[in-house]
């Protein structure tokens, strides 16, 4: 709808993680040694990149504008503040459109240490985060 804008600097490295690296670590953790039973792992692509980036990549891919208007993270997270007292005042069952979550997600560095999936399920990622878009947006493009 064209509301979408970077929120903070875009600066902002994410970890993303493609289906095919999820069926990955499932076929490591099936075939895992009784001694990584019982634990929780992180597991992401392996190498972060920068999230706005990753984005207006896939937005220029699909011939859709690119984000480029920015808006200060504190006014971002003030507004997002205002909105979510407002549905709380107005007991709204709906979420709203922008919350603080949503903010930290957009405007702050979200990476997983994956190295005990790693270590213990002996987890490798198979797939870039940039090979799993480019995938997405070829099945996108087969679906027009």
């Amino acid at each position: 709808q064209g509301k979408l804008k970077i929120v903070g600097t875009g600066k902002n490295m994410t970890d993303f993680t493609c289906v095919r690296n999820v069926i990955e670590a499932i076929d490591c953790a099936i075939k895992a040694p009784v001694s990584a039973y019982g634990r929780a792992y992180n597991i992401t692509d392996g190498a972060p990149i920068n999230f706005w980036k990753a984005l207006n990549y896939t937005l220029s891919s699909l011939n859709l504008s690119p984000i480029i208007d920015r808006v200060p993270k504190t006014l971002a997270f003030f507004v997002a503040s205002l909105i979510e007292m407002k549905a709380t005042l107005l007991k709204s069952k709906k979420e709203p459109a922008l919350t603080k979550y949503g903010v930290s997600l957009l405007a702050n560095n979200f990476t997983l240490d994956i190295s005990l999936a790693k270590s213990k399920l002996n987890y490798q990622p198979v797939i870039s985060s940039y090979e799993g878009i480019n995938e997405f947006i070829v099945w996108y493009k087969s679906q027009q």
